[in-house]
């Protein structure tokens, strides 16, 4: 079903509200009032019993116990009822495996959508209709810019509760619950289709479908929407939880942070920023860039929130030379016009100076944002800046902010400011983060960038997998790698010593010997690997010595053979890995191999597929890219074929459907070209 059909669901003609038992005096009720109370005009219809009138309506919402649900979704579908919302009330339980199955059977027979379980509504100021059993306050006035949809409805609506309280709100707030069938991602494809809406901020524990979630944020990037993240699960307590609270995957947190910065999400870290963000959205456009002038009655304050300024990324800059030789003519001669900028020395009288002063800034092509810094309760300082702000902010040409860093009478300044859109904060750290967010460029991504190895094309490309053994060792993994194009080293699998010693003179000593078993993964540590063997006599020695050492370490071992592998000296170490993660599928990593592989664990990661501009992307944001580039004059590295080894290999994981994992330790990234080492393979 289309998303935007969804019009439905959150904006009904027609309602029908199903409660039995609790209901009518809790959670249905509440809903019923808070319908009452918004703009809502249409027919609702009280459905309390099985004999009850049943009509064909746009939304069906029910606080029923779980047991009761298939009777009443059946009858819903009975009906051709499009959507159903299943409320969070007194009366919900936790859904067994057996509910979740009964409710996907009753809805693979109807054209029924629901949302939730334990949903706590929604809010749509656009078309002023609010349903929620939510007893707190939420602001209802008409904010235009900021979208909120949560997993968990009590989270989404003690946000919209604690916005209202900070002089902001937002334009939905939608609450998808245990997202057994409608999840966010399909809400978020809808809320795209509102022009108004420039920010989308989420609360999410799980992704049912983390492909589908990220075509939604290309589509976003598309439209020019940020999107925010706040993601809960992101320990190993917290991430058993989920599964019981919402039907879908908590995932890895490396993996998520991975996906956010691949397509341009802003991670959220705590449901302050997710306030801070739509105070600042909902009063401004984005800036062109991030440089920022504070202006403060203290230049210590001016200097402490320069500091937080640039531990978020903001800039700093110096006032431009000829701005500030225009300010000292017009400016008493003590005022500091750098930035921060000091207008202590301004005192009582310099009214019309600071209305000046931020005029020029506001008209200033050369700064980006203005963020006033107050310090003192009742100083006239603070209110020559404030009435200076109210009056230069009318033009926006900049964003601009005030914060206060102590002993403000903060509901006064905040009613003044709010009648003019200036966001007002308490907190210096909470403020440069939140301009950090609002000037935070949205990366540029084609229409047709492939998500997911779904979209990539290499539905024509073959599979090499089927061809090779369930349980795999080395040997199997670098043919699997020989299939795909990609360079290995010159070896050969022999199953005697005289095998072994005619291979060699083939590839040339020195040689590496590796006993081959795919009960025995770890060969190092079984040492079951001789290297650097630099004739006959070393390799008859290493021969029988690791075969020994094989039978050794698991005496019921499948020995399939020795392989007598060259031996590389001249590169940098590298690694590659693929792993099939359960929420966004294939995930490829780049990182430093050898001994900085465990020292200095330094790793990049992308949601395949990835091109060859990529993945040298993912190269050149490695800690020690510059290892490989070249240093102390010392010359480079082949980073181009190691760029395209990584994209074919990211090529491989979109075609090889049965490959669960591939670990590549090391690539050997020589002058010119790179080349596999050793590899490793787990497939189903």
């Amino acid at each position: 079903m289309s998303e935007a059909k969804f019009d439905r669901l959150f904006n009904p003609r027609s309602i029908a509200l199903i409660g039995e038992g609790l209901a009518w005096s809790g959670a249905a009720a509440r809903a019923e009032k808070t319908l009452q109370e918004s703009s809502f005009n249409g027919p609702v219809i009280e459905i309390k019993n099985e004999e009850a009138t049943f009509q064909q309506v746009d939304l069906a919402i029910l606080d029923v116990a779980t047991c009761r649900l298939p009777y009443w979704l059946g009858r819903c579908g009975e009906e051709n009822i499009p959507y159903a919302m299943l409320l969070a009330s007194e009366q919900s339980g936790v859904w067994s495996q057996k509910d979740k199955e009964t409710v996907s059977r009753i809805l693979s027979k109807s054209a029924l959508r629901i949302i939730g379980p334990d949903s706590m509504g929604f809010i749509n100021l656009k078309d002023k209709i609010v349903i929620s059993p939510f007893q707190g306050c939420f602001s209802k006035d008409q904010y235009e810019k900021v979208a909120l949809i949560s997993q968990s409805g009590d989270l989404g609506f003690a946000v919209a509760s604690a916005a209202r309280l900070a002089g902001t709100g937002f334009r939905y707030v939608i609450t998808t619950g245990g997202t057994s069938d409608i999840d966010l991602a399909e809400v978020g494809t809808w809320i795209l289709n509102d022009p108004c809406v420039k920010l989308m901020l989420f609360c999410l524990e799980g992704l049912r479908d983390g492909v589908a979630f990220l075509r939604m944020a290309r589509e976003a990037n598309l439209r020019g929407v940020r999107l925010g993240v706040l993601k809960a699960g992101q320990n190993v307590s917290s991430r058993q939880a989920i599964s019981s609270h919402v039907s879908a995957g908590a995932g890895n947190a490396a993996i998520w942070s991975a996906a956010f910065k691949q397509f341009g999400i802003l991670p959220l870290r705590d449901t302050d920023e997710i306030i801070d963000l739509a105070c600042v959205y909902n009063s401004f456009l984005p800036p062109a860039g991030r440089k920022t002038i504070i202006v403060s009655p203290s230049r210590g304050a001016g200097i402490a929130f320069s500091d937080n300024c640039f531990e978020e990324g903001l800039k700093v800059p110096s006032v431009p030379e000829d701005l500030q030789r225009e300010l000292k003519k017009s400016l008493p001669s003590d005022v500091y016009v750098n930035n921060p900028i000091d207008l202590a020395s301004l005192g009582m009288e310099g009214a019309e100076y600071v209305t000046y002063l931020l005029r020029r800034l506001m008209n200033s092509p050369n700064l980006d944002i203005i963020a006033a810094v107050l310090t003192e309760s009742r100083g006239e300082e603070v209110r020559n800046i404030m009435a200076a702000l109210l009056d230069v902010v009318r033009d926006r040409k900049h964003p601009v902010v005030c914060c206060s860093m102590g002993g403000i009478e903060e509901e006064e300044v905040r009613e003044m400011l709010k009648e003019e859109g200036i966001p007002f904060f308490t907190s210096p750290r909470r403020c440069a983060r939140a301009l950090a967010g609002l000037s935070v460029g949205i990366p540029s991504l084609e229409a047709s960038m492939p998500v997911s190895c779904e979209e990539c094309a290499v539905a024509e490309e073959k599979e090499g997998l089927p061809d090779l053994p369930q349980s795999m060792t080395e040997y199997d993994a670098k043919r699997l790698l020989a299939f795909h194009n990609i360079d290995i080293t010159k070896e050969y699998l022999c199953h005697s010593l005289e095998e072994a010693i005619e291979t060699a003179e083939t590839i040339g000593y020195p040689v590496a010997l590796k006993v081959m078993s795919p009960n025995i993964v770890h060969k190092s540590e079984a040492r079951i690997i001789a290297l650097n063997l630099r004739g006959e006599e070393e390799l008859r020695n290493a021969y029988g010595r690791t075969l020994e050492k094989a039978r050794l370490a698991n005496p019921a071992a499948d020995i399939r053979g020795v392989l007598v592998q060259e031996m590389l000296e001249d590169g940098i170490e590298c690694t590659v890995a693929i792993k099939r993660d359960t929420v966004f599928g294939a995930v490829l990593s780049v990182g430093l191999g050898g001994i900085y592989a465990s020292a200095v664990r330094d790793f990049v990661m992308r949601v395949a597929p990835v091109d060859e501009e990529s993945a040298m992307a993912m190269i050149r944001e490695l800690k020690g890219y510059s290892l490989l580039r070249g240093v102390w004059g010392r010359p480079g590295y082949d980073v181009a074929a190691f760029a395209k080894m990584v994209a074919s290999l990211s090529r491989l994981a979109c075609t090889e459907t049965r490959l669960v994992q591939l670990e590549i330790n090391p690539v050997f990234v020589k002058k010119k070209g790179a080349v596999v080492v050793d590899a490793f393979v787990l497939r189903r």
